[in-house]
Formats: C-alpha cells, structure tokens, sequence
C-alpha cells in the first residue's frame, strides 16, 4: 500500500477558537476539553488514592526508591515513544504535522483514559486534532490503524517472549489466552484497520459526513507501518524492563526473566487496550499479571507488582499530561510570535 499525498495545512500549534473557518467549534470543543480534563482529572484521583492505600497495606522488605524512579523514567520514555508512531503514519498519509503537535495531542488525549467507557481518550484526540487543523477523515484512519498494530505488535511480542521463556502459560487455564485466542487479536489488530478505514473512505452516514466532511482519505505506506511497528515494540521492551525492575530490583527475586516479563505484560497489556469500558485497563491487565506471574514468582509478589505498576503508570500519565500542557503552550508561544 502507498500514501496518496495531499495537500494538507501545516500544524503550527492549535488554532485559535475565535477563526471564521471554526465559526462555534471552537468554544463548543473548549468546553468539551474542560468537562473531559475534569471527568478524567476525577478519575485519576481516585486511582490515586485506591493504589496507594493498597500499596500501603503491604509488607514491604525493602525501602529503596531506586527501581521506582527507574520504572517511572522507563515509563515517561515510553510515553514519549509512543506519539512518534502515529507521528509516522500522519506524515505517510499526508498530514504535514510536527512531532511536539502530534506528541501534545496524544499526551493530552490519553489522560482521558481513565474515563469509564475506554472511548474518551480516542474522542480527544479527534477533537484535538481538529484544534489543530489536521484532516479529520487521515486523522481517524491513523488512529484507527496505531491501535490495532498496538495490539497486533503486543500479540506477536508476548507470543515470542512468552513461547521462548515458559510456553506452557500459553496452554489453557495458565493464565494467559491461548495461542489461537492471541493470534485471532493479532490478525484482527493487523487487518481490521484497514478494512475500517476503506469504510470511511467510502461510506458516510449522516452526522459522519457533517463532522468529518468530504475530505478524501489517504491511508499510510508501508515503510510507515513497519516503522510504526518497530515502535510499538519498543514500547513492550521498555514496560517489560519496568517489570523486571520491579520483580528483580525491588523485590529481589533472583529468577526474574526479563523475556517472560515483557510477554506477560504485553498480553496483558493488549488485554486491557481492547476489554470494552475498562478505564485504563483497569482490573483486566491486573488479573493476567497476577495469574501469570504468581506460580513463577509467588502470589503476594505478583499482586505487589501489579499494584505497583498501576501505580507507576497513573503517576506517569499525570506527568505526560502536565508535558502536553507544557508542549501546548510552547506552540501557543510560537504562533503568537
């Protein structure tokens, strides 16, 4: 597949609300961002403070904040990481977009995710994207194809690791999904996107055709896919090493596998990314890691682990979120200049 090139505005920071082509967009789109920011803001405080008071609960044997500072660095590479993917697809498809713009847009879109519902975060994003002048038909089939090479590269990830570390999880009743179940993800993630994508390019139904318009679509090539792969990988090596800090250095368990760590994580990841109305992948990521790792490591380190990370990446978010405020506002400096 190739990229059909279009014209398509420079990103230079988001437009201002008060522009003719926006007409009452642009209040409407700002008060939907507050109310959502408030909504997810809400969440992620009750998060907080249910993580931690778990995390409090626990016996702990050792005190040092090394491996958490570690994970957490890990962790903010990882959302830094992952923009550039989607990044990628934009510019194959088109799109002449910065990497700070696309980086502050999905940084600020994903806080969105601890809303019930596991849709806001994607709402945002269009919504953000809108702000910003890209083209909202390209916008919606980049995003559509990230996810499901997310979830496509997540399959293959923890298939691999897992299949060379302790292939028996992969077998019924172990904890993970089995083989076929993962590979039927993997195949929907890889194809799905693009059969979605040629549905919008071709059919539009009423209020899809009014928000969206008659703009044509233009899909990503090839290199931007493989490349959007490679990122993706990135992104499970990077959370599996958050994993094994926490298993190896924190908890000091000596047997720790880095490579059955990033396979575990990466289904369990994938588990939460696709499991309807999960905010965050709450509870559903949590389940697979206690039940995979609990006969390797023992059950109260699985669950300690498990609580940790939840912890780590919330945490986390809320720094990427702060970093997409921080990124908006040098563009706000920036076209005002």
């Amino acid at each position: 597949m190739t990229a059909t090139q279009a014209s398509a505005p420079s990103s230079d920071g988001p437009r201002e609300s008060g522009t003719n082509d926006r007409g009452v967009a642009g209040p409407v789109l700002r008060w939907f961002g507050i109310v959502l920011t408030l909504i997810a803001a809400s969440y992620f405080c009750l998060e907080i403070a249910e993580h931690t008071s778990a995390l409090l609960s626990l016996s702990w044997q050792s005190a040092d904040a090394g491996p958490l500072a570690a994970s957490l660095g890990l962790y903010s590479m990882m959302l830094l990481t992952v923009p550039f993917g989607w990044y990628l697809l934009l510019r194959s498809a088109g799109i002449d977009v910065r990497w700070r713009d696309a980086t502050t847009i999905t940084l600020l879109s994903q806080f969105a995710k601890y809303v019930p519902g596991n849709v806001a975060h994607h709402i945002g994003r269009v919504a953000l994207a809108r702000a910003y002048g890209l083209e909202i038909p390209t916008v919606i089939a980049t995003m559509t194809i990230e996810t499901g090479w997310v979830v496509f590269t997540g399959t293959v990830i923890g298939m691999i690791c897992v299949l060379i570390s302790a292939p028996a999880l992969l077998m019924e009743g172990n904890g993970l999904p089995e083989i076929w179940q993962l590979s039927v993800a993997g195949a929907c993630g890889a194809v799905a996107p693009f059969l979605g994508a040629w549905l919008i390019g071709r059919w539009r139904p009423g209020p899809l055709s009014r928000w969206i318009g008659p703009t044509p679509l233009h899909l990503p090539g090839v290199p931007a896919l493989v490349a959007c792969f490679g990122v993706h990988t990135m992104l499970y090596l990077l959370m599996g090493g958050m994993l094994f800090l926490l298993t190896h250095q924190l908890f000091g368990v000596a047997s720790a596998d880095y490579w059955l760590l990033t396979g575990i994580f990466a289904v369990a990841w994938v588990a939460g990314f696709i499991v309807p109305g999960a905010p965050g992948g709450l509870g559903v990521r949590e389940a697979i890691l206690v039940a995979a790792m609990g006969p390797f490591y023992g059950g109260a380190t699985a669950v300690a682990i498990a609580i940790l990370l939840r912890l780590i990446t919330t945490v986390g978010d809320g720094i990427g979120f702060l970093l997409g405020l921080f990124f908006r506002h040098l563009s706000k400096e920036r076209s005002t200049a």
